[in-house]
């Protein structure tokens, strides 16, 4: 469920790509099962999460 959009991107959108840990957020959510964000990935492993789907599907990124 969203709850809340960060109106402020609409005047600034380079918010999304300037802050995107501070100010630039786009939506605040609550989860289904809020257990589940315990198994959410962050930094290094999410990485290599994403890579490995990337590359299993032929994805390339630049």
């Amino acid at each position: 469920e969203i709850v809340e959009i960060n109106e402020a991107l609409k005047a600034n959108p380079a918010l999304v790509n300037d802050d995107p840990y501070g100010q630039g957020w786009i939506v605040k959510i609550k989860p289904t099962n809020p257990d589940e964000i315990n198994n959410l990935l962050t930094g290094q492993a999410a990485v290599d999460a994403l890579t490995k789907v990337a590359n299993e599907k032929g994805i390339k990124c630049g």
